[in-house]
């Protein structure tokens, strides 16, 4: 395009700051665009578009610019582009340039949701290919008049989805159009972008079983092309179908391999926050409450970074599929969440009442045995300075002195030696492991254990728990490439951690990064 600009003809200059500027937008260039619609609409300033000449350049221009602005999301501005391009391509009686600028115009108002007039348009479409097929050559015909084809059955499908109670007939006329595709064509990405359009149309018709057979089909044939975004598409589409179909096994097992994927490549896009939504469903009818709440919080976070446009298109996409408002769905969990945080809350406080009403009935039975036993040897020794009986002994009595914590070297090596044991075990794994289970094992009490670890281990119990757990899941990450892809919250569990939130901020606290940023790294090297 550059050798464009040496002409000194205005039309040559408007065509050379065209295309160029689409191919810096296509490309994510740093450029003034700007700086280029002037100059662009300068040059059309001073061409005729009257002369018969100019009509061939003239529609590639204004189709140019159409498309750029598609590639912008600026799709009014590109249909009135695309509605000059025919217009001289009309004048200029180009046939060929008359069905690709109707086919954007189709797609434009695919766009617009004015999906009556794209099926107008591409009806025309395929009938002038059918009269021309003779301006194509033999092995691009088919590719072109089936992609036509294929984007009628989708506007079909799209049109039945709109409506699907008062558009049933639509649905009809997609399938038959899937079917006649299936038959003809030997495109192999055609077939499988077709079996997923009749998944779909399926889905819609809540014929589940056959929606995913349908998927299974389109998955199995862009797996062997290797086309990540259909793949993840595809499964994200199962997992819906399975959680439609009340098949909740499947559906989170589809819904976890869906956003291991996209968080190992950093996407978060509207499937992946819709994904938290799903899980968060599906763990609480398995009454899992923390993972339930924990995909709770997290679809909640997701949304509420979104900007006002993007919370609109969320919305509007979520209503499409979900038949609800997500915004009524943010506030019914986020009062979901309180509830199960204020019951938490309400049992800790009734626990801790608990607790300190019988430590306290304990502390004063105790106390009482003390006082008896302390009053029964006043008595004794009294009786024994009263009457200086020898003979009298009360060898079995026990004898309670002030408890100090120093431990002997005997109960020292007996702590360690439990202590070395129930690492090796992996014993701190579990998730009833806790300061009395392990004091239990070896055989001793928890204020041994606790004063033991104090001083040799210079931390808390808790913290000591916290640095095995820590460094046990970095050793397996570093050793064992596929737990990488697990989520957080199974990293978690595994651990012997409940929640993905708490067990993120004690790693960090230990390690200084994220268990997330610590995989991303591993991968990286």
């Amino acid at each position: 395009m550059n050798k464009v600009f040496s002409s000194k003809e205005p039309i040559d200059l408007a065509f050379a700051y065209t295309a160029k500027r689409q191919l810096l937008t296509v490309t994510n260039s740093n450029f003034n665009d700007k700086e280029y619609v002037n100059h662009i609409n300068n040059f059309l300033k001073k061409v005729s578009p009257t002369d018969k000449n100019n009509y061939k350049d003239l529609s590639n221009i204004y189709n140019i610019l159409g498309n750029t602005d598609k590639t912008n999301l600026k799709n009014i501005e590109a249909l009135k582009n695309f509605i000059k391009a025919h217009e001289f391509a009309q004048k200029n009686k180009d046939i060929q340039q008359i069905i690709k600028v109707k086919g954007n115009i189709a797609t434009i108002k695919t766009n617009l949701k004015r999906t009556d007039e794209a099926i107008t348009e591409t009806k025309e479409v395929l009938l002038l290919l059918e009269k021309n097929k003779r301006l194509y050559a033999e092995d691009y015909y088919p590719i072109l008049y089936e992609n036509n084809f294929s984007n009628l059955g989708l506007l079909y499908l799209n049109k039945f989805i709109s409506n699907p109670t008062n558009h049933k007939k639509y649905a009809d006329s997609a399938l038959a159009n899937f079917n006649t595709l299936l038959k003809a064509t030997k495109n192999v990405n055609l077939t499988a972008t077709t079996y997923l359009k009749i998944g779909a149309l399926y889905e819609h018709q809540s014929k589940y079983k056959t929606a995913n057979d349908y998927y299974f089909k389109s998955l199995k044939i862009y797996d062997s092309l290797k086309s990540k975004e259909y793949i993840d598409q595809l499964k994200y589409n199962i997992a819906s179908t399975y959680y439609e179909s009340n098949d909740f096994k499947n559906s989170k097992k589809y819904f976890l391999d869906f956003t291991r994927t996209l968080e190992k490549d950093s996407i978060i896009n509207n499937e992946y926050i819709f994904s938290q939504n799903f899980l968060s469903s599906i763990y609480l009818k398995e009454n899992k409450k923390d993972s339930a709440q924990y995909y709770s919080n997290l679809f909640i976070e997701l949304y509420e970074k979104k900007n006002a446009h993007e919370k609109n298109d969320l919305a509007t996409l979520y209503k499409e599929l979900h038949k609800k408002d997500i915004n009524d769905e943010v506030i019914h969990l986020k009062e979901k969440i309180d509830n199960h945080e204020r019951n938490i809350l309400f049992w800790i406080i009734i626990s801790c009442l608990i607790l300190a009403v019988l430590s306290g009935i304990i502390y004063y039975q105790i106390k009482t045995k003390k006082r008896a036993i302390a009053n029964f040897h006043k008595i004794i020794e009294q009786y024994e300075e009263n009457n200086n009986i020898e003979n009298i002994t009360v060898s079995n009595s026990p004898v309670i002195s002030k408890q100090q914590i120093i431990l002997t070297d005997e109960n020292e090596k007996k702590i360690q030696d439990g202590l070395t044991k129930l690492e090796k075990e992996k014993y701190f794994l579990k998730q009833e492991y806790d300061q009395y289970s392990v004091a239990k094992k070896i055989g001793t009490n928890t204020s041994y254990l606790s004063s033991f670890i104090n001083k040799h281990k210079e931390v808390s119990f808790g913290d000591y728990t916290n640095q095995l757990r820590v460094d046990h899941i970095v050793n397996e990450l570093i050793e064992n490439k596929k737990l990488r892809n697990y989520t957080i919250q199974s990293l978690a569990e595994m651990t012997g951690y409940k929640n993905g939130t708490s067990f993120s901020r004690i790693f960090k606290s230990l390690k200084g990064i994220t268990p997330y940023q610590f995989i991303e790294q591993l991968n990286k090297e």
